[in-house]
């Protein structure tokens, strides 16, 4: 009779009271023994059941009547609910520089909340400021850093590539990485394979255009850099760079840009799955890519071929000679 009355208690409070309600319910009516199913809309987001559940048991709840049958019925399962964490609630300043995105993992918290932090590429103070805020707020399972192999180097010397030190956001991740922990994974594209992509793909028209601009330190769009500049590579200062070097070189954006959105993608949500957090640290840039590709299917096998061709190794090795890689100090 007690039992049957608290469920009563908890369906009217299903029908009657916001979600939040029914949760400060849930931890006295219930039995610690019933679980919450996800499909069930009105309890809580702080309750899921177990995955293998979820389709075998739905709740439709649609009247008082089938509401007090459900919860029998979940009762009887003898099942303990998964709490699910929240994401943590990051300073003000740091925030808008953060992209959060989650998934479920095999961790024990059964989801995996991940922390993109959008950095400006340099020696950016603010950047490695955010990136430093973040693990002290998180304190993450894991680190993803939009390096590879070839870049390794980098968390732990001085780089110079193209003329200027780079990639200092990665070094205070690297370092409070150990801090904490976290295991620190090297997520990008290896540079080898983005390189031989894009000149393969390249015209040669565009391959001697974008050797003469280099050479001669000439950018055609230069203005929208300097806005970019000005308003500190926001969001949409981003879009209208990548959109005006899309008109000048397309091969260059889609192999350089838009595949490695892609690959950081898929390779951040394999880390996840098995993560209770994850702090990704990647270039402004690809923060758009990479949400749109969050859990999408990817073909990671195109992603990584290399053209085989002479013509493509006699291009690349001219390219290499023109533009060597990163090298230490």
């Amino acid at each position: 009779m007690k039992k049957n009355s608290c469920l009563i208690r908890l369906a009217k409070q299903h029908l009657n009271s916001p979600p939040a309600a029914v949760g400060a319910l849930l931890g006295r009516a219930i039995p610690p023994s019933c679980p919450q199913n996800h499909h069930y809309h009105s309890l809580p987001y702080l309750f899921q059941w177990p995955h293998h559940l979820s389709s075998s048991h739905p709740i439709h709840s649609r009247t008082f009547a089938h509401t007090i049958n459900d919860l029998r019925r979940l009762c009887r399962l003898n099942l303990k609910p998964t709490l699910i964490p929240r994401p943590k609630e990051l300073p003000e300043w740091v925030s808008k520089s953060v992209m959060v995105l989650s998934c479920d993992s095999s961790a024990e918290d059964r989801i995996c909340h991940v922390y993109v932090v959008g950095s400006e590429h340099g020696s950016s103070k603010k950047s490695c400021m955010e990136v430093e805020a973040v693990m002290d707020c998180v304190k993450p399972q894991a680190v993803f850093l939009e390096l590879c192999s070839d870049r390794e180097g980098m968390l732990t010397t001085e780089f110079v590539g193209f003329g200027f030190l780079h990639e200092s956001e990665f070094r205070v991740a690297s370092e409070e990485a150990r801090k904490y922990g976290s295991k620190v994974i090297l997520g990008d594209r290896p540079n080898q394979i983005t390189y031989r992509r894009i000149i393969s793909k390249m015209p040669l028209p565009h391959n001697i255009k974008f050797a003469l601009y280099s050479i001669f330190d000439f950018v055609p769009f230069s203005a929208e850099i300097a806005m970019a500049e000005k308003n500190g590579w926001d969001s949409d200062a981003i879009a209208i760079v990548i959109q005006e070097l899309s008109k000048e070189f397309p091969s260059l954006v889609e192999a350089w840009v838009h595949e490695r959105d892609q690959y950081m993608s898929s390779k951040l949500l394999e880390v996840a799955s098995t993560s209770s957090s994850v702090v990704a640290v990647v270039g402004r840039a690809h923060v758009p890519g990479i949400k749109k590709h969050w859990k999408q299917p990817i073909e990671m096998g195109y992603l990584l071929e290399v053209p085989s061709s002479p013509w493509a190794k006699l291009k690349f090795s001219a390219f290499r000679h023109l533009f060597p890689f990163p090298r230490k100090n």
